[in-house]
């Protein structure tokens, strides 16, 4: 048998000529043959523990075979190796080499070292396919499967005894195949010629029979009592036996036989064979020991200088010890797009903003209730200097005198008891105020006993946090108890009631379709805010300031309007006014006994339905055509639920409007649309308008209200010339000839 630690020397020469430190041994418990490989592994362990290299070994049980292996890898080689020994059958080592493939161990920084040292009938033919081309199985259906074998083999040694290639081995191989031949014999031949493995049987043979020869031929002979002569032969136990071989030289087929001292024959070398890549078969790339032999002579032989071992490809001669990660990828963490110093700042990073955000949101919540102590909107009646509008000496309304024709009249903006009345023209004036140097608006609430509670300040909060540019800026409240007034925001332009009243007024489309656009981005802004519904949206709620710009006003603040709704009180009289305010509002907010201050804010697009007729028609609120209902038919009807609605002819206004107007008003709550949805046709509808200059638009409105102003002035002063000729005419009269 060859000399297991010949084949060590060889492992040990070529791990510290790559400086590899620690190899794993692999073995399979399987039956003969290959149970002498096993036996290999304790001679080639001493041989490496001798030579301060670090081994480890592992079983192949059945179960790593069903795990596909990745325990193998994953657990035990990639622990702390990249060098792994394999003393396992060929068909379990190829299965074994392609698990590593699909685990990624097939990367240029692990190798595998297989030891091709049994005898079977595969591998005793040198010329066979099996020798050749380990990683090819001829049975494979899939020829990607053999494909990757082969790719994963380039990182495969294999150790095989080397072959003989003297002029006494061809000699010695002839002389056998011819005299088989001549005996009728050549059956008896596994193969078609002599290989190694036969030579050194026959060497084995040779070497026990001439050690005999040698022992047998120091007999004496004994005469007998017979006188005859008998041959005596010395004894011959083992320890004779070992001493006649051991530590001797006899000749031998390929070369002289060389057995060391425990009879081990150290001429038989090994050699390392490595994969083509370029024609996927074994070559012979390096030998131990050297030819010629000798006992001194313990170096590498590398057989073709120009050849070195490809591990993978032809760009990789060299693998590490340690892999460039490291084992078990300590070195190389898994890919993620951050690194862990990355987590490190991230997390540092996202304390300190964690951290900035409580401490901003401490602050503002400081901040705030400190506003809401400050109560800074509270204004003293002190503070407010009341005045009337006045024009030329004259007590006026908002936008001029309102129209007296034979048309319903609307309740103008802010009429309530602190309004003032003009007469038979119901002319409207809106109660002001001088505060801080600035015209202000005032509207009257009742409050017995005004107390202000959390609930007041968060609802005063609300309406100073909402700023849009069509909703009319909340100013502050005076409380004092017998002059309680919302202040907001002055629209010297009066009420779009006062407007929509007046004939005087000419508006053309784009100012109507200005109108509602300018409505609608109120109320989504109102609803979108934390007020949610205004709850008494009408068109004397609707007022416009001296840039022609339409705001919403009197809303929020449910806490001082819950006691405005008193004359709904059952009890109380209902007087035309009190009918004629619920012209806007749903139906089934007629029908609700107990309305919220606030409203809804499905109502509040009922409400914007009646103000949108109102705006095309400009009849009033809620007209009828061919109809002289009072405000209390009207609006017990709609509470009953008779589905009574303003008369729109066809032809008279947009037909989208005409439309949007009636799923405005439908009775079912759910099948009005939000305002945003509004505010998507509003903008089909006023597409120049919302798409222009704003300044183009508000130059628009502002030649629209010229126009009206010179048409005003030219009546009037055709009334002043018509009444200066009849004052000189009686004048002429008057006087003596």
């Amino acid at each position: 048998m060859p000399n297991a630690s010949t084949s060590g020397s060889l492992i040990v020469k070529l791990l510290q000529y790559y400086k590899w430190s620690f190899v794993k041994f692999l073995y399979e418990d399987t039956p003969k043959p290959w149970h002498e490989c096993q036996v290999l592994l304790r001679p080639i362990a001493h041989t490496f523990a001798s030579n301060q290299i670090r081994s480890d070994n592992r079983k192949i049980t059945n179960n790593d075979i069903k795990d596909n292996f990745k325990s193998i890898f994953i657990d035990f080689i990639s622990n702390n190796a990249s060098v792994s020994l394999w003393c396992v059958s060929p068909r379990t080592f190829r299965s074994a080499i392609l698990a590593a493939n699909k685990l990624g161990f097939v990367n240029g920084e692990y190798v595998f070292i297989y030891l091709d040292t049994v005898l079977t009938q595969e591998n005793t033919d040198e010329k066979s396919l099996a020798v050749r081309q380990p990683w090819f199985n001829p049975n494979e259906t899939i020829s990607e499967v053999n494909e990757n074998a082969r790719r994963a083999f380039e990182t495969v040694l294999f150790v095989r005894q080397r072959l003989y290639t003297g002029e006494r081995f061809r000699r010695f191989a002839a002389d056998v195949v011819e005299f088989a031949r001549d005996t009728n014999r050549t059956k008896q031949l596994t193969h078609e010629s002599i290989g190694t493995d036969e030579t050194n049987f026959y060497d084995a043979v040779v070497t026990y029979f001439k050690a005999l020869k040698m022992h047998y031929e120091n007999h004496f002979i004994q005469q007998t009592a017979d006188d005859d002569e008998k041959i005596i032969y010395p004894s011959l136990d083992a320890h004779t036996f070992k001493s006649m071989i051991c530590n001797r030289s006899i000749s031998g087929t390929n070369r002289n036989i060389t057995l060391n001292h425990i009879c081990d024959r150290i001429d038989i070398g090994y050699t390392v064979y490595d994969l083509n890549p370029d024609n996927g078969e074994l070559e012979a790339v390096v030998a131990y020991p050297a030819e010629p032999f000798s006992s001194e002579n313990k170096q590498l032989q590398w057989l073709n200088e120009s050849r070195l071992i490809y591990f993978i490809d032809k760009n990789a001669s060299f693998i590490p010890d340690t892999p460039r990660c490291g084992f078990n990828n300590i070195k190389c963490p898994k890919k993620t797009l951050i690194p862990i110093w990355g987590w490190i700042i991230i997390s540092l990073s996202s304390i300190i903003v964690l951290l900035l955000i409580v401490g901003f949101v401490l602050y503002r919540r400081a901040k705030f209730e400190a506003e809401l102590k400050a109560m800074q909107w509270l204004i003293k009646w002190e503070d407010l200097t009341t005045r009337t509008l006045l024009h030329n000496g004259v007590a006026t309304p908002s936008f001029n005198k309102l129209s007296s024709s034979v048309k319903r009249s609307s309740v103008s903006s802010y009429r309530s008891t602190d309004s003032e009345s003009g007469g038979q023209a119901k002319q409207t004036f809106t109660k002001t105020a001088v505060y801080k140097s600035s015209v202000v608006a005032l509207k009257r609430f009742h409050k017995g006993k005004l107390e202000t509670t959390r609930a007041l300040q968060l609802e005063v909060k609300a309406m100073q946090d909402l700023t849009h540019d069509h909703i009319a800026r909340f100013i502050g409240i005076c409380t004092d108890p017998k002059h309680q007034y919302i202040v907001t925001e002055y629209c010297p332009k009066g009420s779009l009631q006062d407007i929509l009243e007046n004939d005087e007024i000419k508006l053309d489309t784009m100012f109507k379709h200005s109108i509602m656009h300018d409505i609608v981005k109120g109320m989504q802004h109102i609803h979108n805010s934390q007020i949610g519904s205004h709850g008494n949206l009408k068109s004397s709620n609707c007022v416009v300031d001296s840039r022609f710009i339409c705001k919403i006003t009197d809303f929020g603040l449910p806490t001082l309007r819950s006691n405005n709704n008193k004359d709904s009180s059952p009890g109380v009289d209902r007087d035309y006014t009190y009918f004629r305010n619920r012209l806007w509002t749903a139906p089934e907010l007629l029908r609700d006994g107990n309305v919220p201050a606030a409203g809804t804010v499905k109502g509040d697009v009922y409400s914007f339905g009646i103000i949108l007729q109102e705006i095309e028609i400009r009849n009033g609120p809620f007209y009828l055509r061919d109809q002289e209902l009072e405000p209390s038919a009207i609006v017990e009807n709609v509470k009953s639920g008779s589905l009574l609605r303003p008369s729109i002819e066809a032809g008279e206004c947009n037909s989208e409007i005409v439309h949007l107007m009636k799923r405005c008003w439908s009775e079912d709550p759910n099948e009005r649309p939000d305002f945003t949805d509004i505010r998507q046709v509003m903008r089909r509808i006023n597409k120049d308008g919302e798409s222009g200059n704003i300044l183009d638009n508000l130059l628009k409105r502002m030649e629209q209200y010229a126009n009206n102003l010179e048409g005003l002035v030219e009546e009037r002063t055709s009334d002043y010339l018509a009444e200066k000729k009849k004052a000189e005419e009686l004048l002429y009269q008057l006087l003596p000839a």
